[in-house]
């Protein structure tokens, strides 16, 4: 295709089909400023770059909020009951590698009839170098990188404790038990995999469980306001609520099982 090409303040060349419309506008009609026109085509530009814009920033704070309840409250929280781990931020590399495994687990392996070898499962067989055996070969990557993710934290866990600066955790106290000489061989395996599905399977759920709080309390402020009048009445601003309070606090139990039934997402 041949371009149109129209000549600058200084002579030189431009190729027509690599402007910027208001800049091909400017030239075309004539005019040596492209400053002079831009207003004749930014005018009705206007209102699909103000929606486009919002749609853009709704979806950043989408992303953000996201960010913020699930990976840095709910999988740092997590992590930390179970392993103890004290995590500051997204880029920690054991909430990282969490996150990443996790999500390409769910994406791959967790969906339905994703590869051919779900619909014949003869195909497992055949070697990995073969055409069309990517599918094991991305198998066998993510399976060394589930081992990693369960292996490092638990391993992380069995250092401190040797040190002693291990905090306390689902694996440390498990860990801790004077009657492990009693243990079967693979015990600590068993301690490995339930300490992940800790992660894997309270992720997601408790992320929405605290999305659906938050909106029933923006929703219901005169909800919110009684159920910390309650709180503070019990811990009087000293401490955080524990266990060994929900007996006092008949209010906020309530509160909490509507949240499990409000907006619910899972079976």
């Amino acid at each position: 295709m041949t371009s149109v090409g129209a000549c600058t303040d200084n002579g030189s060349k431009l190729d027509m089909a690599i402007l910027m419309p208001c800049q091909a506008f400017a030239l075309c009609s004539g005019e040596r400023s492209f400053v002079s026109c831009r207003t004749y085509v930014a005018i009705p530009e206007r209102p699909r770059c103000i929606s486009n814009g919002i749609a853009c920033i709704e979806f950043a704070c989408r992303s953000h909020w996201m960010t913020v309840v699930r990976d840095r409250f709910t999988g740092a929280l997590i992590l930390e009951t179970a392993y103890g781990c004290s995590l500051k931020s997204r880029e920690d590399n054991a909430l990282r590698k969490m996150l990443e495994v996790t999500e390409e687990t769910s994406a791959t392996a967790g969906v339905l009839a994703a590869t051919l070898v779900d619909l014949f499962p003869a195909l497992v067989h055949i070697p990995t170098w073969m055409p069309g055996a990517g599918f094991k070969r991305r198998a066998l990557q993510l399976r060394k990188q589930l081992r990693q993710v369960i292996d490092d934290p638990f391993q992380k866990v069995k250092r401190e404790l040797a040190v002693g600066t291990a905090q306390k955790s689902f694996v440390s106290s498990l860990l801790r038990d004077p009657d492990r000489s009693h243990w079967p061989e693979d015990y600590e395996e068993e301690i490995k995999g339930t300490a992940a599905v800790l992660y894997g399977a309270g992720l997601d759920t408790s992320a929405i469980v605290l999305s659906s709080f938050l909106l029933a309390m923006v929703l219901h402020p005169e909800v919110y306001r009684q159920a910390q009048e309650e709180i503070d009445g019990v811990v009087e601003n000293q401490r955080l609520p524990e266990p060994q309070d929900r007996s006092s606090l008949p209010f906020l139990e309530c509160v909490l099982k509507e949240v499990y039934r409000y907006e619910r997402r899972t079976a």
